[in-house]
């Protein structure tokens, strides 16, 4: 959560859910000009007000930040009591 919104961490198939929903890129500024961190989306309000659906949202994108620390060679498990808090 960053300035009262939330991002998740998405993969490129779930970038595409954002996508259509309207939602951005995380942004900030950096030293010379913005930075666009597209491995992060703002989670659409429609998500955000609708518990199920941010459930849902939530564990696809706790799954695509495990599929990226695997892909980066991290193989230590994410928290246990993460993963179980999202099932």
């Amino acid at each position: 959560v960053i300035d009262g919104s939330l991002y998740l961490k998405v993969d490129d198939e779930f970038r595409q859910a954002f996508e259509a929903m309207g939602a951005k890129p995380f942004v900030y500024e950096g030293k010379r000009k913005p930075v666009t961190i597209s491995s992060y989306y703002e989670t659409p309000e429609d998500v955000i007000y609708d518990q199920d659906e941010l459930r849902k949202w939530a564990v696809r994108s706790h799954r695509a930040a495990a599929a990226a620390r695997l892909r980066r060679g991290d193989n230590s498990p994410l928290s246990s009591s993460s993963s179980t808090a999202l099932r």
